[in-house]
């Protein structure tokens, strides 16, 4: 039977191979992804929606100077 002894070496090196609980805090979980893609989506919605409108007013406006036009001429 053989023994190894762990040296102080030994557990510096593990420590550098495996991530402690304060390593992983860093990464976001399935949970902040969620709040992060439902906060985006809502966003994009917002600006679609602005834009709409925006193209929608605009071609109202454009069809009420194509009528004034034609009754000028």
């Amino acid at each position: 039977m053989n023994y190894f002894m762990i040296t102080d070496n030994d557990i510096k090196k593990l420590k550098k191979t495996f991530a402690t609980k304060k390593d992983l805090e860093a990464f976001a979980t399935k949970k902040d992804l969620r709040y992060m893609e439902n906060r985006l989506v809502k966003k994009i919605d917002e600006i679609v929606s602005f834009f709409d409108d925006s193209i929608i007013d605009h071609e109202k406006r454009i069809k009420i100077l194509e009528s004034q036009n034609a009754a000028v001429l």
